[in-house]
């Protein structure tokens, strides 16, 4: 009884410390390319940057997002991230998007949706004691495409690429499914 009350009085103290006292990665969309193309559609990939602006390294744990536009197949997309930006660093996710149908000249691709940091110190433990959802900070926008361009080869990606994995049936990611508690 006593760990439910202390649970319940701490649980939004914790939410207003990480919301003031954490800072999240600032995110921009950089660019959008085409990857594949057949005659069912093309994938087109969304780059989004994360950018640290803290002096200590950011892990980023998932990326939800939904993307629209001319022929774009929707639908709310969450992937697994586990990238983590060094200080004053950054990581891109490449964000696939689907347009049906055989597309050619120029298009636009809107996308919106967040990105669950892990914030640093005891926060993070507080966090995992509590079984708090992580913090979440956004992106939006919508980027000019060229979907007559030829495919960009999977060799020339840059190296900062982040590589991500579709996750299935999972609830939100909270702190404990994160590292460790810190020691």
């Amino acid at each position: 009884m006593r760990n439910r009350v202390l649970k319940a009085l701490l649980i939004p103290a914790a939410a207003l410390l990480t919301a003031c006292s954490s800072q999240g990665p600032n995110l921009t969309l950089t660019e959008a390319y085409v990857g594949d193309r057949s005659d069912a559609g093309t994938l087109v990939y969304v780059v989004v940057k994360a950018e640290n602006p803290t002096p200590s390294p950011l892990a980023m744990w998932a990326i939800a997002y939904t993307a629209g536009g001319e022929g774009a197949v929707g639908g709310n997309i969450s992937r697994w991230t586990q990238a983590t930006a060094p200080p004053g660093g950054s990581v891109s996710f490449d964000l696939p998007v689907v347009i049906a149908g055989p597309a050619s000249g120029a298009s636009t691709v809107s996308i919106a949706g967040k990105v669950a940091y892990v914030p640093g110190g005891r926060f993070r433990e507080l966090l995992n004691e509590l079984d708090v959802p992580l913090p979440t900070t956004g992106f939006n926008g919508t980027m000019p495409i060229d979907l007559a361009a030829a495919p960009r080869p999977v060799a020339v990606l840059r190296p900062a690429t982040v590589r991500t994995a579709t996750v299935t049936d999972r609830g939100p990611v909270k702190a404990v499914d994160t590292l460790p508690p810190l020691k």
